[in-house]
């Protein structure tokens, strides 16, 4: 597994947002040439975070589904509900303002895919999760409760998406245990403590998921990594952020794909395996993603080296970019020849 320090991860958080407050970060690196049908950055990290958003002290349950005139619109039982929970917000606390502007952006670029299919709910905890130095994560659990009990109380208990990303997987995972039964977990780069905490408890963890959608980038700048292999589990190494060659905003790149996955119809995987965006598939087997085209390598969860871009297929899907050979033409030779199989969109 990974062992990047979490104050290490908090220092390269604190860069980034650091970087937010400078005039000349707007375009953090040059893309490579677009091969597929996903492109991804390079975006600013106020796309992620922003200083100008107010810091809410309380946990709020806003209703972002397309059909809602407002966020404190009820939300229908009778629908699936996909879940939106952003990670912990290191930024507040080093620089005194800003909070997270991704998951209502997120939201709104689902909402036309979605349609009235199923609700969409963020869960907006900035300032409720961050105390004194260190104490960010022990408040995570407390935040969880509270969702899993306006999940119980708002009768969303059924046909549930939960999506998370970083610390967010933190919430997920408690949320999970509390509710019993989830029917699709999808976290994006989760911290590593989740991973840690999930594989030690993997059987009954398992048991309790219908579908566990796991997305992550190689570190150092992501802290995610396989989990075991499973019927109901896809492990996804997304790529796509070697495009972007933003190294300090790598860690939102899952977020920012599978946003785009929403967007573009012959996009495999991300949304178009959402409970509400379409139907789940190849479940059990792992995949290597890069700017929308999906291979699929063996499902035995062994990816979870420090830097797993190193591994030798990723490395050749890279190669082959790199050096103009990946195209929708070639992608199932390229896949051939690295031992994997290309998904056809």
């Amino acid at each position: 597994m990974k062992h990047l320090p979490v104050c290490g991860y908090l220092a390269v958080l604190l860069i980034a947002a650091g970087l937010a407050m400078c005039g000349g970060c707007g375009a953090l690196a040059q893309m490579l040439p677009q091969v597929g049908p996903i492109g991804v950055g390079p975006f600013h990290i106020s796309q992620a975070w922003d200083c100008n958003l107010p810091i809410l002290p309380e946990i709020r349950f806003d209703n972002l589904s397309a059909d809602a005139p407002d966020t404190g619109t009820p939300f229908n039982p009778q629908r699936a509900t996909v879940v939106i929970i952003h990670g912990a917000n290191p930024y507040a606390k080093a620089m005194g303002c800003g909070a997270y502007a991704w998951p209502d952006t997120f939201a709104r670029a689902i909402q036309p895919a979605v349609g009235d299919a199923a609700n969409i709910l963020v869960c907006r905890f900035d300032g409720a999760a961050v105390g004194e130095a260190h104490t960010v994560r022990p408040r995570l659990p407390y935040v969880a409760q509270d969702l899993a009990d306006f999940i119980l109380a708002s009768g969303l208990d059924h046909d549930l998406q939960l999506i998370s990303h970083s610390a967010g997987s933190i919430v997920a995972h408690e949320v999970v245990r509390v509710l019993g039964y989830v029917e699709q977990v999808t976290f994006l780069d989760f911290a590593e403590e989740t991973g840690a905490s999930v594989l030690a408890e993997w059987e009954d963890f398992i048991a309790r998921v219908g579908y566990l959608e796991n997305y992550w980038v190689p570190g150092p700048y992501g802290t995610g990594f396989d989990l075991q292999a499973a019927d109901n589990v896809s492990n996804v190494l997304i790529l796509s952020n070697f495009a972007n060659g933003s190294n300090l905003l790598v860690h939102f790149v899952p977020v920012f794909w599978y946003q785009e996955t929403s967007r573009v119809p012959e996009a495999v995987g991300g949304f178009r395996w959402s409970l509400a965006g379409g139907t789940r598939k190849f479940a059990g087997i792992d995949f290597i993603e890069y700017q929308g085209f999906m291979f699929a390598r063996p499902g035995d969860g062994s990816m979870s080296q420090l830097v797993d871009d190193g591994h030798p297929a990723a490395q050749g899907v890279r190669a082959a970019a790199t050096e103009g050979r990946l195209t929708a033409e070639t992608a199932p030779q390229v896949a051939g020849e690295l031992g994997m199989t290309y998904i056809v969109p």
